[in-house]
């Protein structure tokens, strides 16, 4: 643990680009397999795109990103992307940014799991994918997102 508080008290303030004071959440560390699939809830009222930049502890790995387009539907999104198998074991960062929202939202993860192979990443990386869905009104409590088709 004091290796991962030193890794986010050093290179945080390197490879997270704030440019306003925000809190990072350094615990507890989000534990995710290679290869298992992120669901996220896009506020996104003002219908932008946003990135999502994978960041790695290991520095033989470069950052991969991917964009998320908005959907043509009022309301929120639902957004998932499957993190690649090739990614390498131990401290990362996802960080997500939108065009016009000053600030980045910042998740701390730890992976397990993970091939270490970074020829492979360089070709996910190129293929890595943000699936948008609108989401439905429900007044029933779902575990998963509930989506529907935008038109």
């Amino acid at each position: 643990m004091l290796f991962l508080s030193f890794f986010w008290t050093v290179s945080l303030a390197q490879v997270v680009p704030f440019n306003q004071i925000l809190p990072v959440l350094t615990g507890p560390v989000v534990q995710l397999s290679a290869e298992e699939e992120l669901y996220y809830q896009l506020v996104n009222i003002r219908n932008t795109t946003c990135q999502a930049t994978l960041t790695f502890d290991n520095a033989t790995f470069l950052p991969i990103s991917a964009i998320a387009n908005p959907k043509n539907c009022a309301g929120n999104q639902s957004a998932k992307f499957r993190i690649p198998g090739s990614v390498p074991n131990g401290a990362a960062a996802i960080e997500w940014q939108c065009m016009g929202v000053d600030g980045i939202a910042v998740d701390l993860i730890m992976i397990s799991g993970g091939s270490s192979d970074v020829e492979q990443l360089l070709v996910d990386s190129k293929t890595l994918d943000i699936v948008v869905r609108c989401l439905t009104n429900s007044t029933t409590p779902e575990h998963a997102p509930s989506v529907a088709p935008c038109m």
